[in-house]
């Protein structure tokens, strides 16, 4: 009878259970900061057509880029570094940068109700 408690009675095969290897504490994983890849954007640029002058070969607009003084420029003007004066019509000035066009508007919202 001291034998049979010798063994331990709550274990199916009455054998003392092998010790449980600690589990391994997880490396913390390093810091590192992804970036998010972002489209590089070009700087934007705030055209406002103030004014249109259209006499004989005399092309000019009276423009405010960013909110600034108003200046005029002529066709083959530059506006920033990127934009230049394309065209200028009744109405409206066109800008290009490169391949890109984009058109400014003197009464922008509203259909151009004018006949030539």
């Amino acid at each position: 009878m001291i034998a049979a408690l010798q063994r331990p009675i709550f274990f199916r095969d009455r054998r003392i259970p092998k010790p449980i290897a600690a589990p391994q504490p997880k490396r913390p994983k390093p810091n590192v900061v992804r970036r998010r890849q972002v489209p590089r954007t070009r700087p934007q640029i705030r055209v406002r057509l103030l004014g249109v002058v259209l006499f004989g070969d005399t092309q000019k607009a009276l423009v405010s880029i960013d909110g600034r003084a108003p200046f005029w420029v002529k066709v083959g003007d530059r506006l920033n570094s990127e934009w230049r004066v394309a065209k200028i019509e009744m109405n409206k000035l066109t800008g290009a940068a490169g391949a890109r066009e984009k058109e400014f508007q003197l009464y922008p919202g509203r259909r151009e109700s004018y006949f030539v």
